[in-house]
């Protein structure tokens, strides 16, 4: 072969292998409006990138694709009217793992893979404290597919806090208690649609501490308990206030705030990767970006 071909082939070779995970600002703002939880806006932004040739070179724009539609899935209209579409993002994420270049694209995104992780383990447990068994097997046979042959990814970024805080003498009786009777639950694990000590989704703990020391029975989902709750402006949260969070598709998880002072945002709440843990908000890539807003069950 002609030496000047045999570079050639190989330059455009290395071109395309380099440039699968190259810097390309279309690209870039892909990840940066999906780490936002603009979903919808990404979904679209990829689904047209798809169409254009110069991009054939890279996984990045069928990857968004994809993983925008499991997030958007979560919203029952949209469930009902993209079949076809959740069913091709399926295929397409469990056939990533079987190339070289797919598993290495899963592992460079790998906190966002976690991520998605997380919020479709809500959307079990929501589907499992609904009754819609269905629904739930459905989410558990996506959750094995995908993530089966992935074992680094198993958690979200945060760094729990196993030790309990000292009372906060600056607020009310109840307000302690609450925080104080949280804390005793460090350590125990997440478990869908569980509502006692042997194991408690997010909601669920939130539900068993209100109606054990308080006999308030709240709403089993947290989007229902917001709604019941007295809203709360964020500069006028105090410790046993409840913290809501919006996975883009709704609102999909509960904790309560144990300390908003020094810069710290914290909260208790049953993790799906920790279980019962304390976690700075404000220091937490995964919870930051998806909170919601604040409500109190607890009147001064």
């Amino acid at each position: 072969m002609n030496c000047r071909i045999l570079f050639f082939l190989l330059g455009v070779s290395l071109f395309v292998t380099n440039n699968s995970f190259t810097q390309v600002k279309e690209f870039d703002m892909l990840e940066l409006k999906y780490s936002q939880g603009l979903y919808r806006q990404v979904h679209k932004k990829a689904r047209k990138l798809l169409d254009v040739p110069d991009h054939d070179y890279s996984m990045l724009p069928r990857y968004y694709y994809a993983i925008t539609a499991l997030q958007l899935a979560q919203n029952d209209r949209w469930f009902r009217r993209n079949q076809g579409v959740i069913k091709d993002a399926r295929e397409y994420l469990v056939g990533l793992n079987r190339t070289i270049d797919g598993r290495r694209l899963l592992l460079a995104h790998q906190e966002e893979m976690s991520a998605l992780k997380n919020d479709l383990k809500q959307w079990a447990s929501d589907a499992k404290v609904q009754g819609d068994t269905k629904k739930f097997d459905w989410i558990q046979n996506l959750l094995e597919e995908i993530f089966k042959d992935i074992p680094s990814i198993e958690k979200i970024e945060e760094t729990p806090i196993t030790k309990p805080f000292a009372k906060d003498i600056s607020i009310s009786a109840k307000r302690a208690l609450l925080i104080a009777e949280s804390q005793k639950h460090l350590g125990t694990p997440y478990k869908w649609a569980g509502v006692d000590p042997k194991g408690f989704d997010c909601s669920g703990f939130t539900y068993y501490l209100m109606k054990e020391y308080f006999n308030q029975e709240l709403s089993r989902r947290s989007k229902d308990q917001y709604v019941q709750g007295k809203k709360v402006k964020r500069k006028n949260v105090q410790p046993g206030d409840f913290v809501f969070f919006d996975n883009g598709s709704g609102i999909s998880h509960v904790g309560i705030i144990i300390k908003n002072a020094d810069n710290e945002l914290l909260m208790i709440h049953s993790s799906t990767s920790q279980g019962i843990s304390i976690v700075d908000i404000e220091k937490s890539s995964y919870w930051k970006p998806r909170l919601y807003g604040f409500a109190t069950f607890l009147a001064e």
